[in-house]
């Protein structure tokens, strides 16, 4: 008999200005169960928004399932919820698509009651599996699985890219992303600078996508590279291109720069988009980066140490070397060939999906290369609630379920009253008046990711806080003893 699975039918909001990973990753999924028929599987959709306000299409959807993939954000806690007040016993797997960010870690804080045998968790890249058992010690026995759509048709191994570039012509540094200072695009900017001096109008710089910071605006960008540089040829911004495009833009680089090193990174999908074209790539060596590319891609980062950072924000935790990625460009050098990406194989998730998950494993920093491992070896946490019992973490889904379906698509009568009053309870007014000036341009659902799952945090009073230590914890726990033992 074939596994009963269902899933929401996944449609990003249109009047987002931009699709993001997580965006993208639930509307691949959607097609490759829609597209692809397996004897094996017998796939349903529905709609999660009513499955929260209407119990009598909950027991519809839910009854006489035998796996739920939640394909919802950060947002699985519900379905764990509803299995456990509808006395269902299906089996659920969920997604973590972000570090370290609020509105997962109490996803994982909140399903934690209800775990059961058989529930999966889908990891973006190692680094983010290692990461979340590390965080959650609770799902160091639990089975944790590498699985993202990337690619929707078979990618092809990328071999190294050589330089087409003419004498006199013009070497085209490219960036396709958020233009953020989590993304560090203002050291690209620096980096663009720093070669122009040695070598004028050599370089230019193209940067695709939405403007996410202020600093980032690309008038501002142009003056100051006009005002470092006086030159106005070395840097063209084009707005974000429909992701089917990506994949045609990146050629035309003659390197790739991805220089994040934002507590949000699990993965990078545009690294695996650019190696699958074969761009030569320049990465920060930070999260994934490191299991998707060689490493003669990867440039040194310098964290920063002691400052604490709120997880309700996009941050960069370092700056990058930037004589490091000059000295490469300068030099011509072409990164070896990426590995072949182990996260998008789709035989993984219909094993997942038919057969169950198999055994739990733990997976040590020790499996980590060693600035992954010492990274998170240095990080602190304060405010990471944990909830003990079905009862306390039901308590925190209710009154987030309530609000959920207020915001949701504007759907409450009241839904004025609620933002003022969103605004009144939030602990980051700032941030909650931009969500409240979104929601006046967009559907304001739950496909704007760091949008209503964020600001739910503060109807529970969820503000995790963590910091980079300058003493990895095994230098702070031989410390300890020390101290002891002087004692």
């Amino acid at each position: 008999m074939p596994t009963r699975l269902t899933l929401h039918l996944f449609e990003s909001d249109p009047s987002l200005p931009q699709r993001d990973g997580v965006n993208l990753a639930h509307t691949e999924i959607n097609c490759l169960l829609s597209n692809e028929a397996d004897p094996d599987l017998q796939v349903h959709f529905h709609d999660f928004a009513r499955l929260l306000r209407d119990p009598a299409y909950a027991i519809e959807v839910l009854a006489d399932v035998d796996c739920v993939l939640c394909n919802v954000g950060p947002h699985a806690h519900y379905y764990h919820y509803l299995r456990d007040q509808l006395g269902l016993n299906f089996r659920i797997v969920r997604d973590i698509k972000t570090a370290l960010w609020s509105g997962y870690l109490l996803q994982e804080s909140l399903c934690d009651p209800y775990l059961r045998p058989g529930d999966t968790l889908l990891a973006t890249s190692h680094y983010s599996r290692v990461l979340t058992q590390h965080i959650f010690p609770h799902l160091r026995s639990h089975s944790v699985h590498l699985f993202e759509p990337v690619l929707a048709y078979p990618a092809k191994h990328a071999s190294a890219k050589r330089f087409r570039v003419a004498d006199g012509e013009k070497i085209t540094l490219g960036y396709v992303g958020r233009l953020s200072e989590d993304k560090n695009f203002p050291q690209i900017v620096e980096l663009l600078m720093a070669l122009d001096q040695e070598e004028p109008g050599k370089y230019q710089l193209v940067a695709v996508g939405a403007v996410h910071s202020a600093s980032c605006e690309p008038s501002l960008i142009a003056d100051k590279i006009y005002a470092k540089t006086g030159r106005n040829d070395l840097f063209r911004y084009l707005p974000p291109v429909a992701h089917d495009e990506v994949l045609t833009l990146l050629p035309q680089f003659d390197y790739f720069l991805f220089f994040s090193t934002s507590n949000l990174e699990v993965l990078g999908r545009v690294l695996l988009e650019a190696a699958h074209t074969g761009v030569p790539i320049l990465a920060a060596n930070h999260a994934a980066a490191p299991e998707l590319l060689a490493p003669t891609s990867l440039i040194d980062v310098h964290y920063t140490l002691e400052q604490t950072f709120h997880s309700h924000f996009d941050v960069p935790l370092g700056r990058i070397d930037i004589a490091m990625a000059a000295s490469k460009i300068r030099r011509g050098e072409i990164p070896n060939a990426p590995p072949e990406p182990q996260i998008n194989r789709r035989e993984t998730l219909m094993d997942i999906l038919v057969q169950g998950p198999g055994e739990g494993k733990e997976y040590g920093l020790n499996s980590l290369p060693q600035a992954q491992r010492r990274f998170l070896e240095r990080l602190r946490w304060e405010g990471l609630t944990r909830y003990s019992s079905r009862r306390e973490a039901g308590s925190a889904i209710e009154s987030m379920l309530d609000w959920f379906c207020a915001l949701n698509g504007k759907s409450a009568h009241d839904f004025e009253f609620r933002l003022q009053e969103l605004e009144r309870r939030s602990r980051f007014q700032e941030r909650t008046r931009r969500f409240m000036a979104a929601a006046a341009r967009t559907r304001c659902d739950f496909t704007n990711l760091g949008g209503i799952d964020v600001e739910l945090c503060n109807i529970v009073g969820y503000h995790p806080q963590f910091r980079l230590s300058d003493l990895p914890q095994a230098q702070v726990n031989a410390a300890e003893l020390a101290n002891r033992l002087e004692m």
